[in-house]
C-alpha cells in the first residue's frame, strides 16, 4: 500500500491483519483497501458446527402468537419457502417454522438428478407439492392462512423478495396480511445476515432440527464487498438450494427492522 508509513500506520495494519484472522467477514475489507487486490470475493458462510442445532419445538406451543413472516418464492425447479420467526422475550432465543414448496412434475427428476431426499422430505411432511410443474403461489397463501386458522399464528409482517409476483402480494393482502418488500442487496441484508450468522453461532436459533434449512444453511456461501457488506449466494453447484436460508433472512430483516416492536407485541 502506498500509503503505509504515511497516512496508514504499520501497527493500525498490523492489528487490522490479525482481527482478520479471528474474523474472516473483515478479511475482504482489508484486501482491497489495504493491499489493493480485487473488490468482491466468494467464500463459505458458516462452519457446519455453528449451523448445526438439534433443538426442537412443538409449533403448538405457539398457538395464538404473534411471528414475523419470510417468503422466498421461485417459478419452477428451485424450492420456494416461507418462514415464521418467533422469539422468547425472556430467553431472546429465536424460533423458525418452515414450509417448502416443490412442483409436483419435477419431484422425480429433482431427487434424481440432484440426489436430494425431496421424496422423503415430502413423506415427513416438512415440503409441499405444486399441482404441474411450477409453484402455484395460493399454494404458499394457503399455508400462511392454515397458520393463522389452526394455530392463531398472526404474523405482523411478511418480508418477501421483490421478485414475487404481483398477484401473489395482492392475494396476500386481501386476506388482511401486511406484505413489506425486500430488496435482496447488501443494503438491506448485509446487517441483518451478520446477526442471524451470529445467532446461529450462539444456537440461539432453534429451527426445530429441519434438514431442509440445514441443508440450505451448509450450501450458503457469502459474497463480500469492499465495504464488508455481506450476500447470501450458492456456495456450490446450482442443484445446491439456499431458499429456506433466503427466506429465514428476509424475516430476519424484519426482525432488524423491528424488534423492540416485536417484543412488545410478543
Amino acid at each position: 500500500n502506498p500509503a503505509l508509513g504515511v497516512s496508514k500506520k504499520v501497527e493500525d495494519l498490523e492489528r487490522k491483519v490479525a482481527r482478520a484472522k479471528n474474523n474472516p467477514n473483515d478479511l475482504t475489507g482489508i484486501l482491497t483497501k489495504d493491499f489493493n487486490i480485487r473488490e468482491v470475493t466468494n467464500s463459505a458462510w458458516l462452519t457446519f458446527e455453528a449451523i448445526n442445532n438439534e433443538s426442537t419445538f412443538d409449533i403448538k406451543d405457539f398457538a395464538g402468537t404473534y411471528a414475523i413472516g419470510g417468503a422466498d418464492l421461485s417459478i419452477t425447479t428451485d424450492l420456494s419457502c416461507a418462514t415464521l420467526l418467533f422469539v422468547d422475550p425472556e430467553t431472546e432465543i429465536r424460533y423458525v417454522h418452515q414450509m417448502y414448496w416443490l412442483p409436483e412434475d419435477n419431484l422425480r427428476k429433482r431427487v434424481d438428478e440432484d440426489m436430494i431426499p425431496y421424496d422423503k422430505w415430502y413423506d415427513q411432511g416438512l415440503l409441499r407439492l405444486c399441482s404441474g410443474n411450477t409453484i402455484d403461489y395460493s399454494d404458499i397463501t394457503d399455508w400462511f392462512l392454515e397458520m393463522l386458522n389452526d394455530f392463531d399464528i398472526t404474523p405482523l409482517w411478511i418480508y418477501y423478495d421483490n421478485y414475487s409476483a404481483r398477484y401473489w402480494v395482492d392475494e396476500m393482502e386481501a386476506y388482511g396480511f401486511k406484505l413489506v418488500r425486500t430488496p435482496q442487496g447488501a443494503r438491506t441484508l448485509s446487517l441483518p445476515m451478520q446477526n442471524m450468522g451470529a445467532d446461529l453461532e450462539k444456537h440461539k436459533i432453534n429451527y426445530n432440527n429441519n434438514p431442509i434449512l440445514k441443508w440450505c444453511l451448509t450450501n450458503t456461501g457469502v459474497e463480500t464487498d469492499r465495504n464488508g457488506n455481506i450476500v447470501p449466494i450458492k456456495n456450490q453447484s446450482p442443484k445446491r438450494r439456499i431458499d429456506g436460508t433466503a427466506s429465514m433472512l428476509d424475516a430476519y430483516v424484519g426482525l432488524f427492522d423491528s424488534y423492540e416492536q416485536f417484543l412488545r407485541a410478543m
